[in-house]
């Protein structure tokens, strides 16, 4: 759970979903999301490569529709940063 909290400090229970959306998962639609890739890019320093953990139980055609979308509308956007 530490690594996905902003602040050591900051208490399991305020690790909620919504949270989690804030400020640790990248979502959105694509231009939100080349954005939230560049940001933190620019943040880290750069990085190799974007690891993609997709996964909805509920349904999966959204799954393969939101890494066709990281494919063919944000890749291009980022692919400028080398590695993503």
């Amino acid at each position: 759970m530490a690594s996905t909290k902003l602040a050591p400090s900051m208490p399991d229970e305020a690790v909620t979903v919504d949270y989690l959306m804030e400020n640790v998962w990248i979502i959105g639609d694509p231009a939100e999301c080349a954005e939230k890739i560049q940001q933190l890019h620019e943040e880290s320093g750069g990085f190799g490569t974007l690891l993609s953990i997709t996964t909805d139980a509920d349904d999966a055609g959204w799954d393969h529709e939101s890494l066709r979308l990281l494919m063919e509308q944000v890749a291009p956007r980022v692919a400028h940063l080398g590695g993503c």
